[in-house]
């Protein structure tokens, strides 16, 4: 299977790690893709490639370099996969952590490979998911995290094209779900990180308590009504067991 790794190009311990766990998976044909340092962007580069008054408006805050550097890498995928030949791929980031033995992808490439509807299946965990479908892959809700994800070429296409310029963070599961994305997750999750935001190379320190976080002061009262009902579907559905761990 197509995999591409988001690696920044000055992270070689990282690309070095990954490779070593890569060899333990002949299957995964893997790229590397230089990952965007966002840090290292000036203010017109960022204000050209993301809608910055948009995500201020969205999430009422700025957002850090860190996280608008993540979003355009995997934006960068989004666009090989959607210019290239493969049907599904394989999106890591250079800290997923992939154990010593990954359950058959076979079975979820055939399912992504034959459906015309945009799909993509969360190999993480930290998701909130609706009741039934199936008992190992399941509709989601809302979840957190790009370190490992399957994505067909439908989604990619769809996807680089929205994301043409973006606004949102790359994990806001939520917003991709209104494009018309069909998320799912594999229950249990398969794929954790191996280092937390606070020492992931494509992000920030700062990320660690802003990437997930609302400045709801400065929501408008529609952003603001969103933000209280998908908090509490979160709980909901937590505490009726459906929600998958780290």
């Amino acid at each position: 299977m197509k995999t591409y790794v988001v690696n920044l190009p000055q992270s070689v311990d990282r690309r070095a790690a990954m490779e070593k766990q890569l060899a333990r998976f002949p299957e995964l044909e893997a790229e590397f893709v230089p990952a965007v340092d966002g840090r290292a962007m000036s203010e017109e580069e960022v204000r050209a490639a993301f809608d910055v008054q948009r995500a201020r408006a969205y999430y009422g805050r700025d957002l850090t370099r860190g996280e608008v550097g993540c979003t355009l890498s995997h934006v960068r995928c989004y666009k090989r996969i959607a210019e290239g030949a493969d049907r599904v791929a394989l999106i890591l980031e250079d800290d997923a952590d992939l154990g010593t033995r990954l359950p058959d992808l076979a079975p979820l490439e055939a399912m992504l490979s034959r459906t015309r509807r945009p799909t993509v299946v969360l190999l993480s965990g930290h998701y909130w998911y609706w009741p039934g479908f199936r008992r190992e892959l399941k509709r989601v809700f809302c979840a957190y995290y790009t370190h490992s994800y399957l994505i067909n070429r439908p989604a990619a296409r769809l996807l680089a094209d929205h994301f043409a310029r973006p606004f949102h963070l790359a994990d806001n599961w939520i917003h991709v779900r209104r494009q018309g994305v069909q998320v799912l997750a594999v229950r249990p999750h398969w794929i954790n990180q191996i280092s937390t935001d606070a020492t992931s190379t494509v992000g920030d320190a700062s990320t660690v308590q802003n990437m997930r976080g609302l400045v709801k002061k400065n929501l408008s009262w529609g952003q603001l009504a969103a933000s209280y009902y998908e908090g509490l579907m979160r709980k909901v559905l937590k505490r009726a067991g459906m929600y998958e761990g780290d």
